[in-house]
């Protein structure tokens, strides 16, 4: 009977596993990495919205300098001054009316344009998108070159 008593308590002493501080340990550091992971997700997101709003800025504005380019040199649109596309005879925000109050369309841009005379045979556009959001005002430029 000894002898079992002894073994017993010989191989209590070999057994393996984790401890309980050890296992709450291991929770609590896979706990900060997955919260990590989450917070690089959400600022993903994020900038991902925020690159989207962008390319839609640049392609309003790209859509607007190609349509100024296309036009006659001595059009309206295109003589000295600043330009707004409530007055450009355009259907800017796709529902069918030409220049009607907010023409920018639903995305809520305010588009303007500059054109400065260089010469007699050249013409500067200054093309500005502004939009505000969360209280922040953002613009995008594109300036070009118009040449007879």
């Amino acid at each position: 009977m000894k002898n079992f008593i002894l073994k017993l308590k010989q191989t209590s002493k070999v057994q393996k596993g984790f401890t309980l501080i050890e296992i709450l340990i291991a929770i609590a550091i896979l706990s900060i990495g997955l919260l990590s992971i989450a917070a690089m997700q959400v600022s993903a997101i994020r900038g991902n919205a925020k690159s989207n709003k962008l390319s839609q800025r640049t392609t309003t504005a790209s859509n607007h300098i190609e349509y100024l380019l296309n036009l006659p040199f001595n059009d309206s649109n295109l003589s000295a001054g600043n330009h707004d596309p409530e007055n450009d005879g355009v259907d800017n925000d796709g529902d069918g009316v030409t220049d009607e109050p907010d023409d920018d369309g639903e995305l809520k841009y305010s588009v303007t344009w500059n054109i400065t005379d260089d010469t007699s045979s050249q013409k500067t556009i200054a093309l500005t998108i502004a939009v505000t959001s969360y209280g922040s005002a953002t613009t995008l430029t594109i300036n070009t070159i118009r040449i007879r």
